[in-house]
């Protein structure tokens, strides 16, 4: 039964992922800016909420000992996969509500990315007009799987991101004030 299950909620996630197209450029522009807006939620929600659900997945990886990266503790095992290390983290509460943020920013930077390479490779149309359901589902989709990447890596994404915000707001006024 649960295998009957499992193959129709896959096909019902691709479908869904497939859905929706727009037939001009400013619907095109609707879906980027709800893109945005969504993304924007995700990441207050993940930054805001209460975190006990991190904590108990990653008590529960540490009691399976997945994917072999369990280290021990004064206080017992703990697990050590991307933001689980959070656990072993002073401040724990910050720690948290850093990573879930700073995760939720590289799902949807990846997302744009994904877009300005099918823009140069010549499928802008396609990239722009057709799947708006799975453009949500992919920052989603992105953001989950960025719970088992280290912790250093989006550390380091922010501080590129707050770097690269910066310059862009200096070269938005000097483009202005011009």
């Amino acid at each position: 039964l649960s295998t009957c299950i499992g193959s129709c909620a896959a096909v019902g996630c691709l479908r869904l992922a497939r859905a929706g197209t727009v037939g001009n450029a400013w619907a095109v522009s609707c879906v980027l800016a709800w893109l945005q807006v969504f993304s924007a939620s995700l990441a207050l929600t993940a930054s805001l909420c209460n975190t006990a659900w991190i904590e108990w997945t990653c008590e529960k990886l540490s009691t399976l000992q997945l994917l072999q990266t369990v280290i021990s503790t004064t206080s017992g095992p703990k697990a050590d996969v991307g933001i689980c290390s959070c656990q072993d983290s002073k401040l724990d509460e910050y720690c948290w509500s850093e990573q879930l943020l700073y995760r939720t920013a590289a799902a949807t930077c990846a997302v744009y990315v994904i877009f300005v390479f099918l823009a140069l490779s010549g499928c802008a149309l396609g990239a722009a007009r057709h799947y708006s359901v799975g453009k949500f589902l992919a920052v989603v989709l992105l953001w989950t799987g960025s719970l088992l990447v280290p912790n250093g890596v989006f550390n380091a994404f922010g501080a590129a991101a707050s770097l690269l915000s910066s310059l862009f707001g200096v070269v938005q006024c000097i483009l202005v004030l011009d």
